[in-house]
């Protein structure tokens, strides 16, 4: 199973949302908050390797960087937004710290039936179509429902720490030759350590998640801009071509002129 990073729910004052049928996701992990409602049918969500199903009518909140997949069980369509930690600041200064014991829960009714009318039927960013202040506060009534629905823990901090710091380096220096050993010794660890920690903390090796980030730029580089293939390869930090080439069709199973 690879690894992604979703870089577009890791910045700062961000919401976004779509809806899906049938979803088969991928494991993936951001700095923002997901929540996803089962719209019909039932859904099969995995957070840090524990599987939980979903029904209709549920919801279930993903914290930061929690790694985590949903795919669907039978028929069924799912409403997913994500947003940034400072989106949300108050439940941001709850949470950050802490982890649920459960990711599944359920709202009022009423609740519900306002989402469906007012914050569902639109798939964009809150400020296209949404009012702000409207969409703010559905947000906080699902995080209250969550809150209500689960007991909190303190979160391996010290984990969630590293996990940041291994993500952080990588961040400033994907676009340059880049292996194991370099990352361990400016992080000041033992290279056979370090590889263990690394595997644990991400579920894949160091090269495969390297090579998944900078896949991710890649993507990002051509949706937003116009250079040719060869300077993108480079910019995202793979050394020819043919690597890229080969990355990207592991990644998103089809060339980068495809994907164009």
């Amino acid at each position: 199973q690879v690894l992604i990073h979703q870089s577009d729910n890791s910045v700062s004052n961000v919401y976004h949302t779509v809806q899906f049928n049938k979803i088969r996701g991928r494991m993936h992990f951001h700095r923002g908050y997901e929540i996803l409602c089962v719209l019909k049918g039932s859904a099969e969500l995995t957070v840090n390797g524990v599987k939980q199903v979903m029904q209709q009518g549920e919801f279930a909140l993903v914290l930061s960087n929690q790694i985590h997949m949903v795919r669907n069980l039978e028929d069924s369509r799912m409403w997913i937004c994500g947003f940034s930690t400072d989106f949300l600041p108050d439940f941001h200064k709850k949470v950050q710290n802490q982890i649920g014991d459960s990711s599944v829960f359920t709202c009022d009714r009423q609740i519900l039936q306002y989402l469906q009318k007012e914050i569902f039927p639109y798939e964009d960013h809150w400020g296209d179509v949404l009012d702000r202040y409207k969409l703010k506060g559905s947000l906080y009534l699902l995080c209250a429902a969550y809150l209500d629905s689960v007991s909190l823990t303190k979160r391996d901090h010290s984990q969630l720490d590293m996990m940041n710091t291994i993500y952080d380096y990588i961040e400033s220096n994907y676009d340059r030759k880049l292996g194991l050993q370099d990352v361990a010794t400016e992080l000041g660890y033992d290279y056979s350590y370090f590889s263990r920690l690394f595997r644990k903390i991400f579920t894949v090796s160091f090269p495969e998640f390297l090579n998944n980030y900078r896949c991710s730029t890649a993507v990002e580089l051509i949706r937003n801009s116009e250079l040719s293939l060869a300077v993108i390869a480079k910019r995202s930090g793979f050394q020819s071509i043919r690597t890229f080439n080969s990355v990207f069709v592991r990644h998103m199973g089809m060339t980068p002129s495809q994907y164009i």
